[in-house]
């Protein structure tokens, strides 16, 4: 038995990472996803103009082909194209790996894995994006 209190603990000894749930998310969540997001995309720049709308679910889900180069609501669309696209993929990468280390911490599969598993797979989503904007 250790003398030390929790707050004398070293930090590595308070934080595990548990790979078990992160690798079973990345795989049966965060990939399909993913490669859905990316393959509704390709679908939609191939097959619809700009502005035009199929109704998949009436008065429920369409989808509308617009186009946003700034983050939710427009914001940052006027800034410089370089300096925003830099931005927005160191956060992604930050949003990344702040999931990665949520998911880590998880004693296994939970409610809350899986809502961090599809927020990392709409941050991925988005570092595919804006990468590829960048180029």
């Amino acid at each position: 038995m250790s003398s030390q209190s929790p707050a004398e603990a070293p930090a590595a000894a308070m934080f595990s990472f548990n790979p078990r749930p992160v690798f079973a998310m990345l795989a049966g969540i965060v990939a399909p996803v993913i490669a859905l997001d990316q393959a509704s995309k390709l679908y939609v720049r191939a097959h619809m103009q700009l502005y035009e709308n199929i109704q998949l679910i009436p008065n429920w889900l369409d989808i509308t082909y617009a186009r946003n180069p700034g983050v939710a609501f427009s914001m940052l669309a006027n800034a410089p194209e370089g300096a925003r696209n830099a931005l927005l993929i160191a956060l992604d990468a930050i949003a990344i790996a702040v999931m990665v280390g949520l998911m880590g911490a998880s004693d296994g599969i939970t409610l809350v894995t899986v809502a961090l598993a599809l927020i990392l797979a709409g941050a991925g989503g988005n570092l595919i994006d804006r990468w590829r904007a960048a180029r």
